[in-house]
């Protein structure tokens, strides 16, 4: 398995960007950071667009920079797709010209075994100028050109950031589809929490052009001490599960999710499939005893792990092991206090059928 190394420091004005870490190239990794963290800073970078300060970095054994050794690899060298979130195509040339000077410009190197125009629903759209095209429709028409490039690694840059709510929720499942199914390495920065935890298996956290946080989504997501990760509207837990069955009278589907069963809303993928749950901490309730008479069809044994008090704020995060996962809950101190919640406190963690999202 090939791994990415980026050990460089870069001081630019009053900005300085000090990264040392090293990541097996399988799967997404997510880069997640407010503005001026230095996300896309690393992304240029890592794409050879600038040079940094001293350091290193290499994939696999091939070396891009070595600031002792004064070697720079040029981007054009590196074999990297890039988007950008404001797509950049080439305004003179339609879209089928677009893509073709990415596929002249990847020769020599192995194409994906993918029918990406297809993929990313590009067909009707060929004989359009850039100009004409959606937001959306850019940025479709920018994935396709990158991946069209045949890259050995796709940088992402907060593709979504341009496009609205309803292109973005279309534009998601395409290119989770489209990297799956390309095994393709890549990396994506965002500010947005939801993006990357639908899209990436791995997540690093960058503050004051560091990082300060790594690991796998699921066990960064659940760090009760990492502001990153704790907003009001993002904060929750990503959960790994099987599809069990559908009950086609209620139009819902049985979930095997740590080792306990999970109720959702909908008909999700089919038995036997590998799908990820995605629980925001505000819809976790807590009780001391399985409900009874409730319309709340989830309730899992759980034990409290830990709890975080939000400063300035009436609330508690709570961290409950449910089998062998772990689940964040949102409660209000005066709740906490009520249930006596401490560490090693049985509860259950209640769920509602519809607040639970599965990709």
């Amino acid at each position: 398995m090939v791994s990415l190394t980026a050990s460089v420091n870069l001081a630019r004005d009053d900005f300085q960007l000090a990264v040392d870490q090293t990541v097996s190239l399988d799967g997404t990794l997510g880069i997640l950071g407010p503005s001026g963290a230095g996300k896309t800073t690393l992304l240029r970078l890592l794409a050879g667009l600038d040079r940094p300060d001293d350091g290193r970095i290499t994939i696999g054994t091939t070396v891009w920079f070595d600031g002792e050794q004064g070697f720079h690899c040029p981007p054009y060298q590196r074999g990297i797709g890039h988007v950008f979130q404001d797509a950049r195509l080439f305004p003179h040339l339609s879209v089928a010209g677009n893509l073709k000077f990415a596929a002249k410009r990847g020769r020599g190197r192995k194409p994906l075994d993918l029918d990406i125009p297809d993929m990313l629903k590009l067909s009707p759209l060929m004989h359009r100028m850039p100009h004409t095209l959606s937001g959306g429709e850019r940025q479709r028409v920018a994935l396709g050109r990158a991946l069209l490039n045949a890259p050995n690694l796709l940088l992402l840059d907060e593709p979504f950031s341009a496009i609205d709510g309803d292109q973005r929720a279309a534009l998601l499942p395409l290119l989770r589809e489209v990297t799956m199914a390309a095994g393709l390495p890549t990396i994506i920065v965002s500010h947005n929490l939801s993006e990357l935890s639908y899209l990436s298996e791995k997540l690093w956290v960058m503050r004051l052009g560091k990082v300060v946080a790594q690991g796998p989504v699921a066990e960064v997501m659940n760090r009760l001490d990492l502001q990153e990760v704790s907003t009001p509207a993002e904060a929750g837990s990503v959960l790994e599960a099987t599809v069990a069955n559908h009950d086609s009278d209620y139009l819902l589907t049985r979930l095997t999710c740590a080792g306990e069963t999970l109720t959702v809303a909908g008909f999700v993928a089919s038995p036997g499939a590998a799908v990820r749950v995605r629980v925001y901490a505000r819809d976790v309730a807590l009780a001391l005893a399985k409900p009874v008479g409730s319309s709340i069809r989830n309730a899992l044994p759980a034990e409290v792990k830990t709890m975080v008090c939000l400063p300035d704020t009436p609330y508690v995060d709570v961290l409950v092991g449910v089998g062998n996962a772990e689940l964040r809950s949102r409660v209000t101190r005066a709740s906490a206090d009520d249930l006596g919640l401490e560490a090693g406190k049985s509860v259950y963690a209640l769920l509602k059928a519809v607040s639970v999202e599965t990709t």
